[in-house]
């Protein structure tokens, strides 16, 4: 408990929980356009943390995480809306199914390499678009896939209103972001920073290499098939362009790399500078301006890339430090403070 104590009276954290609470009321003062953008920030920024893990703190460039993303959601629309099974039922198998998806994908994939593993999962995600579309009496084929029908069961999370679908998506971001804090201060986080950093030398030193990826990438298909539920419940139609988008996938990747890599802030710091803008670029200027908006928001990134090539985050230390300076903390104990003092001279 004193552990707990100690750890929450840190202004990081305590900030970090108001900062949370303050936005669970943001839908109350915000117009309904916002309250939208905010919700799918939340899932992509859960789809960030989750490629951050294998790829950030593993070195491990997978740019096929949408495959996780759209098999969540496709299983959770066809098996309510087909099947008639109830949410919890459906998103359990769906879940399973993730799973072992990434058991078939991990287990070859992690023999290559570098570039190598990346172009592995791109043909992945693309074979997945592939079946999606060719599979038409299942999933809708180019048409895309509604679960409006499976909303007649009256099934509380697909009916939310909007509020509740943003404060769900809100918590699924805190929740994924603590098991990113878990897994980087854990046995397999160093094991993994360790591989990121010299394969060869973790092996040589007794780490399981395959093993320990293995572990990362399902803990990584996890968390994007919570990302890709979280979407189908709240969207409600699933387009096999976006759901085994390529693109999207690369979105996972760069907003990680663009906030910082490797780091607990740097995917939701990537995410909240990269997501909005393009898609302001695409639903507000893009019918009428076209290329020019696709032009303006590439610039943007290669500022942000050129200006900061280890990510945003190493710029925003400052504030951190600033933080750190003024904000208030709690005096420590007695006992805490006698158990620092120096012992005395013998």
């Amino acid at each position: 408990m004193r552990d707990v104590a100690s750890a929450l009276a840190r202004p990081p954290v305590y900030l970090g929980i108001a900062l949370v609470i303050a936005a669970a009321f943001l839908p109350g003062v915000l117009a309904t356009k916002w309250v939208h953008l905010l919700i799918l920030t939340y899932i992509i920024t859960v789809a960030a943390i989750s490629w951050n893990l294998i790829g950030g703190f593993g070195g491990q460039i997978s740019l096929g995480n949408s495959v996780f993303f759209g098999l969540t959601g496709y299983s959770i629309g066809i098996l309510m809306v087909t099947f008639e099974l109830p949410y919890i039922v459906a998103f359990a198998v769906g879940m399973v199914l993730t799973v072992m998806a990434a058991l078939v994908i991990g287990y070859p994939s992690f023999k290559l390499t570098g570039h190598y593993f990346a172009l592995a999962t791109i043909t992945v995600v693309e074979g997945m678009r592939f079946l999606a579309r060719y599979f038409r009496d299942f999933t809708g084929g180019e048409r895309g896939f509604s679960l409006v029908p499976a909303t007649v069961t009256g099934d509380p999370l697909l009916n939310l209103s909007q509020t509740g679908h943003y404060r769900l998506a809100l918590g699924l971001l805190v929740v994924a972001f603590l098991m990113s804090v878990w897994f980087r201060y854990s046995k397999i986080g160093y094991y993994m920073m360790a591989i990121r950093d010299d394969q060869v030398a973790a092996s040589s030193l007794g780490i399981d290499v395959p093993r320990y990826k293995m572990y990362t990438w399902l803990l990584c298909a996890v968390l994007t098939g919570l990302a890709g539920a979280m979407y189908a419940t709240y969207i409600q139609y699933l387009d096999p362009q976006y759901m085994f988008s390529v693109n999207q996938s690369v979105l996972y990747a760069i907003t990680p790399v663009i906030g910082g890599a490797g780091t607990l802030l740097g995917p939701i710091i990537g995410t909240f500078l990269v997501f909005p803008m393009q898609h302001m670029a695409i639903t507000e200027f893009g019918g009428a301006y076209g290329s020019a908006t696709y032009m303006v928001y590439g610039a943007l990134l290669i500022v942000l890339i050129v200006y900061a090539p280890d990510g945003v985050l190493p710029k925003l230390r400052f504030i951190g430090e600033w933080v750190n300076r003024h904000a208030p903390r709690r005096a420590p104990a007695e006992s805490e403070a006698s158990s620092t003092e120096s012992p005395p001279d013998p």
